[in-house]
């Protein structure tokens, strides 16, 4: 009885050991990446009654932004998991409403999951936003991670004065570097 469990249990670890070979880890190089995700991330979409939010075509340098004292940060960190490992951070004025921003990461985290499934047919998911603390938002700003970073905007109406002033609210985006699991793909 012990013999058959302990070939059973080998046999189990040849066959994952042989699927772990047959899948060869690929780490895409910076323009690959790049080229990638530019494709991936909207360009806007509504945003219930906030309006449309768009992707604008500069953005300033993160890290400049992050060192800023006058700039003060919150961000919600999201995972993509599957055949494409990375990370999506969403950094938006912590004195902003931090749910409609969760939201707006699983929108932009969600389109960029279906566009690499549609484009690439990779299987990717995302995990629920997690809230970065300042210590972790303030070791981005140290370690300067290389990733793609990308600044939407959108437009509220200010109150105080006239519904036709509006305020534009920006938030930043940097993904980084991705992964991918080759799974049959050529």
């Amino acid at each position: 009885m012990i013999r058959k469990n302990v070939e059973g249990a080998r046999s189990a670890i040849q066959k994952l050991s042989d699927k772990t070979n047959n899948s060869v880890d690929i780490e895409l190089n910076r323009s690959e990446f790049d080229r990638n995700l530019q494709v991936a991330l909207p360009q806007g979409f509504p945003f219930y009654s906030l309006g449309q939010v768009e992707l604008l075509n500069t953005s300033p340098e993160l890290f400049t932004l992050l060192e800023n004292p006058e700039h003060h940060f919150s961000a919600y960190r999201y995972h993509f998991k599957g055949e494409v490992q990375s990370a999506l951070i969403l950094f938006f004025d912590r004195d902003l409403d931090p749910g409609s921003f969760a939201e707006m990461g699983n929108i932009i985290a969600g389109k960029c999951a279906s566009q690499l499934e549609k484009q690439h047919q990779f299987d990717v998911m995302i995990t629920p936003p997690e809230l970065m603390t300042v210590g972790q938002i303030r070791q981005i700003g140290l370690r300067r991670p290389q990733g793609l970073f990308k600044t939407y905007r959108y437009f509220v109406s200010d109150l105080s004065m006239n519904l036709k002033n509006k305020r534009e609210i920006k938030f930043h985006v940097l993904i980084l570097p991705m992964r991918m699991q080759e799974a049959g793909h050529a």
